[in-house]
């Protein structure tokens, strides 16, 4: 038995960005690729605002990036969670939160690294 598959001639030039479709987005895969080490946390301050993350944004957190100098971390410090970019300020590893500087001691507890963060450009208006 043979079987005849037809194939639709294009009417016109084929689309250039055929060979580029990724299929439907899908925004776990994006945001969430190791959804067993991750978590989405949201932010309760403007203490960031200077990198661009602002009260009520949401940022993704993945528990098993290493901690490098320059990330945006995620640690509990003082019984409550706290984000800051990780530096070393004379040779001691600090968390640096807006206008705070929190030295890391054994008090503070590593999280994660911030991979994504997520704005909401509209806030809905009270009563809508």
């Amino acid at each position: 038995m043979s079987y005849v598959r037809s194939i639709p001639e294009p009417s016109s030039w084929p689309n250039p960005a055929q060979d580029y479709d990724e299929g439907p987005l899908d925004l776990n895969r994006v945001l969430l690729p190791r959804p067993a080490s991750m978590f989405v946390l949201q932010v309760a301050s403007d203490r960031l605002a200077a990198v661009g993350i602002r009260r009520g944004d949401r940022v993704v957190v993945d528990r098993a990036y290493a901690l490098v100098p320059g990330a945006l971390v995620v640690v509990a410090s003082a019984g409550e969670h706290r984000i800051g970019i990780f530096r070393y300020v004379d040779q001691r590893p600090v968390i640096a939160c807006g206008t705070e500087t929190i030295p890391w001691t054994a008090e503070v507890e590593y999280f994660g690294t911030v991979i994504h963060s997520i704005h909401q450009h509209t806030r809905r208006r009270e009563g809508a």
